[in-house]
């Protein structure tokens, strides 16, 4: 009992202390080391103090030299040091970052100075999409020199996972420990942080440093300190750190080849002394709460940084994610001791469920935790270095979306705006204000850019619902007021009791700013929102299910829309499927069909909705344009994937 006893203590102290043994660079004669952010080719922020820490013998000098700064401490009896350079402006050519303790000495080449970002969430920051025009949105590209007045660079810091904070981890893996340079206009593929960084490089001309945290499938408890989850409360247990650790054990006891915790560690410290294959931190490992916050947060304090960027939530868990976000970020920054700036995503929308044909509502299919996130900022206060930036119309058919390019370019556009003092809608129209009196409601909006327009949807839809309090949903009627007003009342003049916009797994965009950006989901005393949509379909498929791609509905406008069958695995290309499309009263039977730019043969039928075109299609994700006579050209070269 007492071996089994002693050998679970080494493995906890091995797994507690790989920041300080395990990882170290240096040879096992030097004591000296740096934190392991701490690389050739890092990028430092601009224009703030700048810590440098790490560790060597104790009690003893140490001397640190960066440019034309010469520092020097002693360390304390712990071995623990730390000097704060002074602000810097903005360098692309690297410098030197030389630490010298007792006869050892530690030197970083190719140092940069300028603006630095932590990238942190789950797997919508991590996976990419097609570096492509999608014929709608603003299709960024970088100036031919970029890459040579300034580099952007990138480190995939922290790995394993941890019940308690670590004082260092390592970059990525334990054979990865470089910054990286990323020349984001060579990617076929680019995803959110690095499209972010690329537009900041470009617009303020400086180097830009990414830390790149983030892990695909977890939760947001995983990424908090346990005090402040413990802050929040819970029926079942003392407290929300608690109950969701209890959770994650239980789910941890399945695992047949770990168990327990105890069982992680022990697989863990194997793995480290012969890290080859499959590291065992699994994702059941990494979702215990806190088990991220203490192997990438909290290793890289007090590190300079200029702001984060957040984008979670597929992972839940459920609850009160808004108020969780904004103590979430309180305690990062308090860790820091930095008032840094901090900007997160929204979840998107689902393109294989068809927009509404009859007023109603659904529940957002994927994660309960949207509508909070829509809502966070009220959490926030009067904080002015938080903001939040719309991606809902950016989804597609996959809980991966693909239209990375676009929600880089709006957190950048929101950080250039937000920080740096250069002025950008970023994000669709966001309501800020609702009176109601009577069967009318008076609507404000921020985010309007030069103003806000509305243009009806298909069949004059407005994708506004209305209720009165015993009545039925109805589609509202609108008017534009003013740039940034809106009245939205009662089709039957029925006083209002609710309301609410883009209540949808696949919303009609009705509103738009000056930008063309669609704007954010709002409602008014909605209540619960029932999970299945209803009513009939603007698309329906015929034909074998086997094997069968899934439907994009990606485009509603008044005049017409876009959509296609993207193949996924097991998908017959070559098995045609019969398409059902919905056409409004208001074109007239003069309908046109477009597969693949060219004009095809259809028929007419009557269908639940009312007039359906009928035709073939091959499931090879060919775009297809459903339109009025003569619409044609708003349409084709949307590509909204």
């Amino acid at each position: 009992m007492y071996l089994k006893q002693l050998l679970l203590t080494l493995i906890t102290l091995a797994c507690t202390f790989i920041g300080t043994s395990l990882y170290a660079e240096e040879s096992a004669e030097s004591s000296l080391r740096l934190a392991s952010i701490f690389n050739t080719g890092m990028v430092l922020q601009q224009k703030a103090a700048v810590p440098v820490w790490g560790w060597a013998e104790a009690n003893s000098d140490v001397s640190v030299q960066f440019g034309d700064q010469s520092l020097s401490t002693t360390s304390d009896e712990n071995g623990d040091w730390k000097v704060t350079l002074k602000a810097m402006d903005a360098d692309a050519a690297g410098k030197t970052l030389t630490v010298k303790s007792g006869g050892s000495t530690v030197t970083f080449d190719d140092v940069l100075i300028g603006e630095v970002w932590i990238a942190a969430g789950q797997s919508n920051m991590n996976a990419g999409g097609p570096n492509k025009d999608t014929g709608y949105y603003p299709f960024y590209t970088s100036p031919a020199d970029a890459d040579k007045i300034a580099p952007v660079r990138m480190v995939r810091y922290g790995w394993g996972a941890s019940l308690t904070p670590l004082s260092d981890n390592k970059p990525a893996t334990v054979n990865y420990a470089s910054w990286k340079n990323v020349s984001i206009a060579d990617l076929k593929n680019v995803n959110t942080p690095t499209q972010f960084a690329r537009i900041l490089r470009d617009k303020l001309k400086v180097p830009v440093g990414i830390l790149h945290v983030s892990v695909s499938g977890t939760n947001q408890a995983a990424w908090m300190h346990r005090k402040t989850l413990e802050g929040f409360p819970s029926q079942k247990k003392e407290n929300f750190y608690q109950e969701y650790l209890e959770v994650m054990t239980q789910k941890l006891a399945k695992d047949k080849k770990l168990n327990d915790w105890a069982g992680f560690e022990a697989a863990m410290a194997k793995y480290l002394a012969n890290p080859k294959g499959r590291s065992p931190a699994s994702s059941t490992v990494v979702n215990h709460p806190t088990a991220l916050y203490n192997t990438r947060i909290h290793p890289l304090a007090p590190f300079a940084i200029k702001g984060a960027i957040w984008h979670q939530g597929e992972g839940g868990p459920g609850g009160p994610y808004g108020e969780r976000l904004a103590k979430m970020i309180q305690q990062w920054r308090e860790h820091f001791g930095q008032d840094f700036y901090f900007i997160w995503g929204t979840l998107s929308d689902s393109s294989p469920d068809s927009p509404p044909l009859t007023p109603s509502i659904d529940y957002f299919y994927r994660s309960g935790t949207n509508r909070s996130i829509h809502t966070a900022l009220k959490h926030f206060g009067d904080d002015k270095k938080v903001e939040m930036v719309d991606f809902f119309d950016l989804g597609d058919t996959d809980t991966h979306w693909l239209n990375k390019n676009e929600s880089g370019r709006r957190m950048a556009l929101a950080a250039l705006d937000l920080c740096y003092d250069q002025e950008y809608t970023y994000s669709g129209p966001r309501m800020t204000e609702i009176n109601i009196k009577g069967s009318t409601a008076v609507v404000t909006f921020t985010l309007v850019g030069k103003g806000i327009s509305y243009q009806a949807s298909l069949d004059g839809i407005s994708g506004i619902v209305v209720k009165s309090k015993d009545g039925a949903f109805a589609w509202a009627d609108v008017k534009v007021v003013d740039g940034k007003t809106l009245e939205i009342s009662h089709p039957k003049g029925e006083n209002i009791d609710s309301l609410g916009y883009a209540i949808n797994r696949n919303p009609h965009e009705t509103i738009f700013n000056s930008e063309g950006l669609p704007a954010t989901p709002f409602e008014y005393n909605i209540g619960r929102i029932p999970y299945q949509p209803t009513g009939p379909k603007l698309i329906t498929l015929a034909g074998e299910k086997k094997g069968r791609g899934k439907l994009s509905i990606a485009h509603v406008r008044e005049q017409g829309y876009r959509f296609q069958i993207v193949p996924v695995r097991g998908t017959n290309k070559k098995q045609a499927l019969t398409v059902s499309a919905f056409i409004p009263k208001a074109w007239n039977d003069e309908v046109e069909v477009i597969v693949g730019g060219k004009s095809v043969e259809f028929t007419k039928d009557l269908g639940e909705a009312g007039t359906l075109v009928t035709f073939d299609l091959l499931q090879d994700g060919t775009w297809v344009t459903v339109c009025q006579k003569g619409q044609a050209d708003k349409f084709e070269g949307i590509k909204r994937y």
